[in-house]
């Protein structure tokens, strides 16, 4: 018998893109430099996933997304988690696979547009 190695699940992965596991807090800036932060993580097709994203300081306006492997937006939030937080809950994982959580900032047509400031940001698998 001869053992093979395959790989990582995460060899397609942009070596500078952080994987994160259920369970997970981060936590981050949101500034003019830095707009967008990319994490990814591995679920399982049928997985209940939420994630949210809570502004720590600064006048941040969070706005969160759950991207599929081709970094295309599968379910976005801006406000669901109150006071200006976001929260996707209870999403269901379609396809085993990669997929990203963009943290990131409102960017519609109104209001302040350019909001900064540090969050917290969490990744959850549900039971039930």
């Amino acid at each position: 018998m001869e053992l093979q190695f395959l790989g990582n699940v995460f060899d397609a992965v942009e070596t500078e893109i952080p994987h994160i596991t259920y369970g997970t807090t981060v936590t981050g800036r949101i500034d003019d430099t830095t707009p967008q932060v990319l994490y990814a993580f591995y679920g399982v097709e049928g997985e209940i996933v939420t994630t949210s994203m809570n502004r720590g300081d600064g006048d941040l306006d969070p706005t969160v997304s759950i991207l599929n492997e081709g970094q295309r937006p599968l379910v976005s939030d801006d406000d669901s988690g109150g006071a200006q937080n976001a929260l996707i809950e209870r999403y269901v994982i379609p396809v085993t696979g990669i997929y990203y959580v963009r943290a990131t900032r409102y960017s519609g047509s109104s209001g302040n547009v350019n909001t900064r400031g540090s969050y917290i940001l969490v990744l959850a698998r549900r039971f039930d």
